[in-house]
C-alpha cells in the first residue's frame, strides 16, 4: 500500500483515526467508568480503590499484554510498551485497544482458567488501520499471546465476547459497494482457539 503523506503528526492522526473507528457507547463508557465494571468484562486498572481478585487477575493479564511482543505480516515484530508502539522511522504503529467492548475474558482451552481476547490496532504509514484479534493464555502466572489474526483494514469492532470456549466478534466491515473508508456491513464472525486464533463461521 502506497505510504500517503500525513497532514499530521503520525501517532496523533492515527490515534484520531482509531478512536473515530471506536463504537460510541465504548467511548462513552472509556471515560465514565472510574470504578469496576466486571459485567462489561473490563476494567479500569487506574483506579486507586481496593480492588477485588478478580479485578487484580485481570489487570495482571491485561498489564502483560499490553508490554508484549507481537508479529504480523503487515508490521513485523513490534514490542508494546503500555500498550503502544511507534516506530516513526519506519512509520509503524501498533496500539492494544484497552476499553469497554474490545477486551473479553473466558476459558479458551478447557483447562477451567480465564484468557483474554482483545484487538490490536496497527498502521505503516499509509491509509490502511490493520485491525487483530489476539488471545493471551493463562499459563500459570503468565499471560501467553497467540499470534494475532487480521479482522481486515479499517473495520470497526462492535463488541467482542467468549462464549463456550469461542470468540464471538461483532463487527462493521465492508460491503461489496462499500470505499475502504467507511464500512457499513455489520457481521458476527466467529473463532477458537487452534495454533492461534482461527475462524470457525461467519454469521
Amino acid at each position: 500500500m502506497k505510504a500517503l503523506k500525513p497532514l499530521i503528526g503520525g501517532t496523533i492522526a492515527f490515534s484520531l483515526t482509531l478512536i473515530s473507528a471506536m463504537p460510541l457507547q465504548a467511548q462513552t463508557n472509556s471515560q465514565a467508568n472510574s470504578q469496576t465494571n466486571p459485567r462489561s468484562g473490563w476494567y479500569n486498572c487506574m483506579t486507586r480503590e481496593a480492588w477485588s481478585p478478580q479485578k487484580t487477575a485481570w489487570c495482571n493479564q491485561m498489564q502483560q499484554m499490553m508490554n508484549a511482543s507481537y508479529t504480523t505480516l503487515e508490521t513485523g515484530k513490534v514490542t508494546l510498551q503500555n500498550g503502544k508502539f511507534d516506530d516513526r522511522a519506519n512509520q509503524i504503529n501498533m496500539q492494544l485497544v484497552n476499553r469497554p467492548g474490545f477486551v473479553a475474558t473466558g476459558d479458551l482451552n478447557g483447562d477451567g482458567v480465564d484468557d483474554m481476547v482483545t484487538v490490536l490496532s496497527g498502521n505503516t504509514g499509509g491509509s490502511g488501520i490493520f485491525i487483530y484479534l489476539v488471545a493471551g493464555m493463562q499459563e500459570g502466572s503468565q499471560t501467553v499471546p497467540t499470534t494475532p489474526i487480521m479482522l481486515g483494514d479499517r473495520v470497526r469492532v462492535q463488541s467482542i465476547r467468549i462464549e463456550d470456549g469461542k470468540v464471538l466478534v461483532d463487527m462493521i466491515e465492508q460491503g461489496p459497494n462499500d470505499p475502504m473508508c467507511c464500512p457499513t456491513l455489520r457481521v458476527q464472525k466467529t473463532y477458537e482457539l487452534g495454533y492461534g486464533l482461527l475462524p470457525v463461521e461467519q454469521r
